[in-house]
Protein backbone atom coordinates (compact mmCIF):
# COMPACT_ATOMS: atom_id res chain seq x y z
CA UNK A 1 0.00 0.00 0.00
CA UNK A 2 1.57 3.52 -1.30
CA UNK A 3 1.67 5.89 1.77
CA UNK A 4 2.40 8.85 0.06
CA UNK A 5 0.65 9.43 -3.63
CA UNK A 6 2.78 9.12 -6.55
CA UNK A 7 2.54 12.06 -9.00
CA UNK A 8 3.67 11.02 -12.49
CA UNK A 9 1.18 13.00 -14.66
CA UNK A 10 1.55 17.00 -15.22
CA UNK A 11 -2.75 17.51 -14.79
CA UNK A 12 -2.15 16.16 -10.89
CA UNK A 13 0.04 18.85 -10.60
CA UNK A 14 -2.21 22.12 -9.81
CA UNK A 15 -1.58 24.64 -12.83
CA UNK A 16 0.87 27.08 -11.02
CA UNK A 17 3.22 24.70 -10.44
CA UNK A 18 3.22 22.67 -14.04
CA UNK A 19 6.18 24.74 -14.56
CA UNK A 20 8.38 22.49 -12.01
CA UNK A 21 6.61 19.43 -13.03
CA UNK A 22 8.02 20.38 -16.95
CA UNK A 23 11.67 21.30 -15.62
CA UNK A 24 12.10 17.85 -14.16
CA UNK A 25 10.56 15.75 -17.69
CA UNK A 26 12.79 17.95 -19.63
CA UNK A 27 16.14 17.12 -17.71
CA UNK A 28 15.05 13.79 -16.75
CA UNK A 29 12.44 12.63 -19.91
CA UNK A 30 10.16 11.82 -16.99
CA UNK A 31 8.94 11.96 -13.87
CA UNK A 32 9.90 8.99 -11.98
CA UNK A 33 11.29 7.71 -8.27
CA UNK A 34 11.85 10.26 -5.51
CA UNK A 35 10.48 12.86 -7.59
CA UNK A 36 6.90 11.39 -7.80
CA UNK A 37 6.68 12.16 -4.29
CA UNK A 38 8.71 15.05 -3.91
CA UNK A 39 5.98 16.46 -6.57
CA UNK A 40 3.37 16.67 -3.11
CA UNK A 41 5.34 19.80 -2.01
CA UNK A 42 6.38 20.98 -5.61
CA UNK A 43 8.51 23.87 -4.48
CA UNK A 44 11.04 20.92 -2.63
CA UNK A 45 10.48 19.08 -5.92
CA UNK A 46 12.04 22.08 -8.07
CA UNK A 47 14.80 22.74 -5.44
CA UNK A 48 16.22 19.42 -5.23
CA UNK A 49 15.75 18.84 -9.37
CA UNK A 50 17.70 21.95 -9.85
CA UNK A 51 20.61 20.44 -7.52
CA UNK A 52 20.45 17.67 -8.94
CA UNK A 53 19.96 18.35 -12.54
CA UNK A 54 23.53 21.03 -11.66
CA UNK A 55 25.39 18.21 -10.06
CA UNK A 56 24.66 15.35 -12.51
CA UNK A 57 24.70 17.29 -16.00
CA UNK A 58 26.30 20.55 -15.82
CA UNK A 59 28.71 20.31 -13.24
CA UNK A 60 32.56 19.69 -14.13
CA UNK A 61 33.49 16.84 -12.28
CA UNK A 62 33.81 13.25 -15.02
CA UNK A 63 30.61 11.41 -15.11
CA UNK A 64 32.75 8.40 -13.97
CA UNK A 65 33.22 9.74 -10.86
CA UNK A 66 29.65 11.01 -10.26
CA UNK A 67 28.38 7.53 -11.00
CA UNK A 68 31.22 6.07 -8.53
CA UNK A 69 29.93 8.70 -6.00
CA UNK A 70 26.23 8.16 -6.89
CA UNK A 71 26.45 4.37 -6.61
CA UNK A 72 28.69 4.80 -3.07
CA UNK A 73 25.41 6.49 -1.41
CA UNK A 74 23.37 4.12 -3.00
CA UNK A 75 25.14 1.12 -1.17
CA UNK A 76 25.50 3.03 1.77
CA UNK A 77 21.32 3.59 2.27
CA UNK A 78 20.98 0.55 0.25
CA UNK A 79 19.08 1.97 -1.83
CA UNK A 80 17.91 -0.31 -4.88
CA UNK A 81 16.66 2.04 -6.62
CA UNK A 82 19.26 4.45 -6.93
CA UNK A 83 21.68 1.48 -7.37
CA UNK A 84 19.98 -0.07 -9.99
CA UNK A 85 19.13 2.80 -12.13
CA UNK A 86 22.90 3.87 -11.40
CA UNK A 87 25.07 0.99 -12.28
CA UNK A 88 24.12 0.99 -15.68
CA UNK A 89 24.86 4.53 -15.54
CA UNK A 90 28.47 3.79 -13.72
CA UNK A 91 29.36 1.24 -16.37
CA UNK A 92 27.94 3.46 -19.85
CA UNK A 93 30.93 6.45 -17.84
CA UNK A 94 33.40 3.70 -17.70
CA UNK A 95 33.58 2.82 -13.56
CA UNK A 96 35.22 -0.26 -13.82
CA UNK A 97 34.39 -3.87 -12.83
CA UNK A 98 36.65 -3.81 -10.22
CA UNK A 99 35.08 -0.98 -8.08
CA UNK A 100 31.44 -1.54 -8.97
CA UNK A 101 32.00 -4.34 -7.31
CA UNK A 102 34.63 -3.04 -4.21
CA UNK A 103 30.99 -1.09 -3.64
CA UNK A 104 28.45 -3.72 -4.03
CA UNK A 105 30.03 -5.84 -1.89
CA UNK A 106 31.57 -3.53 0.87
CA UNK A 107 35.18 -4.16 -0.03
CA UNK A 108 38.60 -2.48 0.98
CA UNK A 109 39.42 -0.62 -1.77
CA UNK A 110 43.27 -1.45 -1.37
CA UNK A 111 42.68 -2.31 -5.23
CA UNK A 112 41.36 0.91 -6.58
CA UNK A 113 43.12 3.30 -8.74
CA UNK A 114 43.75 6.33 -6.33
CA UNK A 115 40.77 8.32 -7.36
CA UNK A 116 38.27 5.41 -7.01
CA UNK A 117 39.34 4.67 -3.74
CA UNK A 118 39.26 8.24 -2.47
CA UNK A 119 36.00 8.85 -3.90
CA UNK A 120 35.05 5.29 -2.04
CA UNK A 121 36.25 5.92 0.74
CA UNK A 122 35.25 9.73 1.28
CA UNK A 123 31.91 8.91 0.68
CA UNK A 124 31.70 5.71 3.09
CA UNK A 125 32.89 8.17 5.47
CA UNK A 126 30.63 11.16 5.18
CA UNK A 127 27.45 8.84 4.61
CA UNK A 128 28.97 6.47 7.81
CA UNK A 129 30.26 8.95 10.39
CA UNK A 130 28.59 11.85 9.28
CA UNK A 131 31.89 13.55 8.91
CA UNK A 132 35.05 13.13 6.43
CA UNK A 133 38.05 12.30 7.96
CA UNK A 134 41.03 14.61 8.07
CA UNK A 135 42.95 15.31 4.79
CA UNK A 136 40.21 13.64 2.48
CA UNK A 137 38.42 17.24 1.96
Amino acid sequence: MVRIRQIIERQDVASEHQDIFDSITASRGRVSGPFSVLLNSPEVAGRAAHLGAYLRFESTLPDADKELAIITAARAFDCDYEWGAHVVLARKAGVSDGAIDVVANRRDVGGLTEDEALIVSYGREILGDHRGLEGHI
